[in-house]
């Protein structure tokens, strides 16, 4: 389990650097996945919107669930979204859809841009 897009600002300006901090961070997850020879990964912690004027530029630059799933599909490692409220069972993790997962996700994140869905 790891968190997995930037969650704060150094001061640093640099289109460049921000999107080298952002493809860091996901492949900083994949090597710890695989060093720690994880048989799932979970991601989680970086639902994250900058909605202030000294940092919104920031959610261009932010990784997304979807983004997190691709890497470890292209890559062949397991990886398992959960929705808010929901569990798991390791032991049964053929059933699990996390392309259901994903547009969910969207839908959430789209809620709570139009206020429907308190955070």
């Amino acid at each position: 389990m790891s968190q997995f897009s930037i969650a704060g600002f150094d001061g640093i300006l640099d289109q460049k650097i921000l999107k080298e901090k952002s493809s860091e961070k996901l492949d900083s997850l994949l090597i710890y996945s695989k060093m720690l020879k994880s048989r799932n990964f979970i991601p989680f912690a970086s639902f994250i919107y900058f909605c202030s004027e000294d940092n919104k530029f920031l959610n261009e630059y932010s990784n997304d669930i979807e983004d997190v799933l691709n890497l470890f599909t292209k890559n062949k490692t397991k990886c398992t979204l959960l929705l808010p409220g929901e569990s798991f069972d390791l032991n049964n993790t053929d059933s699990h859809d996390n392309v259901k997962r994903v547009e969910g996700f969207k839908e959430i994140k789209q809620m709570v841009f139009c206020g429907i869905f308190p955070v």
